[in-house]
């Protein structure tokens, strides 16, 4: 399994603990995220539609450790006005993602007169995707944002005091833990694939199939909100392919 990088889009509110009465922050950033070959393994059942088309239920689980995440496109909306800051901002990440799914697919074999059959098709159904092991901080872009901003701060208040800006003084506030608060892990949608391979006529009634699958799905949302009033938004894709082989037993 081989799972492109995802753009995981985040946007947040934080009401000030210093000044809850006044509006919050939003913010916004887009999370890039890296994955390892992963594995999928797949159980179907199926039946024979004439002598070339076959319609099956599916039903799999895959598995893919999350490689790398860095943050790009960062902005905020501050009481003073919007601000966006440019850059990348790599965060460490740990664990893996998590499917299980169940597709009704269709295959149409291209007959050949020989043991070798190709095959294609295409499948719909629905898949729970869970990021439930990834571990990351959740305060990582608000962290990354307040920085900057302090920062930009500091430079101002030297330029306009006419005295050399010095990073080392700067004392940048951490924001606590749970500021931001952690989202829902879980989100099941519908999801479509579409596939080719041949297989192999090792007896009257077992084939040896190997082949190629690309599947892909509505977008995944996950939400959260914490008791300070701080909210939290991702949506995210994922397109991944599949290389497989397996055996298909003709009853």
């Amino acid at each position: 399994m081989y799972i492109d990088d995802t753009d995981t889009v985040t946007r947040g509110s934080n009401v000030d603990p210093q000044n809850p009465m006044a509006p919050p922050s939003t913010y916004r950033g887009k999370a890039v995220s890296k994955y390892d070959t992963g594995f999928k393994l797949e159980g179907v059942v199926g039946y024979e539609i004439g002598s070339s088309l076959r319609i099956e239920l599916e039903l799999f689980y895959s598995e893919a450790d999350v490689d790398k995440q860095a943050y790009s496109d960062i902005s905020t909306v501050t009481p003073l006005g919007p601000v966006s800051l440019p850059g990348e901002r790599e965060t460490p990440v740990s664990g893996s993602i998590k499917q299980l799914g169940a597709m009704v697919n269709l295959w149409y074999d291209i007959d050949l007169g020989s043991k070798w059959t190709p095959y294609v098709g295409v499948g719909a159904g629905v898949i729970e995707v869970d990021f439930g092991d990834v571990k990351y901080d959740e305060n990582a872009l608000a962290q990354h944002i307040s920085d900057s901003l302090h920062i930009a701060g500091a430079q101002q208040a030297a330029q306009q005091a006419g005295v050399p800006f010095d990073l080392a003084r700067v004392s940048l506030p951490q924001l606590p833990p749970g500021f931001v608060p952690a989202v829902s892990t879980t989100d099941t949608v519908f999801a479509y694939q579409a596939a080719a391979g041949v297989s192999y006529q090792l007896r009257d009634n077992v084939a040896l199939r190997l082949g190629y699958r690309y599947q892909t799905s509505d977008d995944l949302k996950f939400r959260g909100r914490n008791d300070l009033g701080n909210t939290a938004d991702t949506k995210t894709d994922v397109h991944i392919h599949f290389i497989e082989i397996g055996f298909r037993y003709h009853f």
